[in-house]
């Protein structure tokens, strides 16, 4: 076999073997990935406030989008509560989602919002 043409083959595998790596980390970014999900993505069925926690039932109405986590901030008498979602997998089938969140400074609270980056969506009272 000529020179060149041992390059050649070493080269174009080469270019395989890091095109398949990437795909793959791309792969496994795309699939662990989680993002606040839009107000409009999450129903939320029930809303319970009491002196001592917050419990929120609902699920996220995109398809393919799984619940994955939640944060939440308290200011001055309302709590906002960012949903976060990603990809399906194994490991998060299912969008609908149970929290419950534990804060004696709840006390205070008298409005619940789901909010995004750029709205919020009063979900308690109704």
């Amino acid at each position: 076999m000529k020179k060149g043409k041992k390059i050649m083959i070493v080269f174009g595998s080469l270019v395989i073997v890091l095109a398949l790596g990437g795909l793959l980390i791309a792969y496994f970014q795309l699939k662990n990935s989680t993002s606040v999900l839009s107000t409009e993505e999450v129903a939320v069925m029930q809303v319970s406030l009491n002196d001592d926690s917050l419990s929120i039932q609902g699920s996220i109405s995109a398809s393919a989008i799984s619940y994955r986590d939640y944060s939440y901030a308290l200011k001055e008498d309302k709590v906002y509560i960012d949903i976060k979602g990603g990809l399906v997998t194994k490991k998060n089938p299912s969008g609908d989602f149970n929290i419950t969140i534990k804060n004696k400074d709840f006390k205070n609270a008298k409005m619940v919002y789901i909010k995004d980056d750029n709205n919020e969506k009063l979900i308690y009272p109704k």
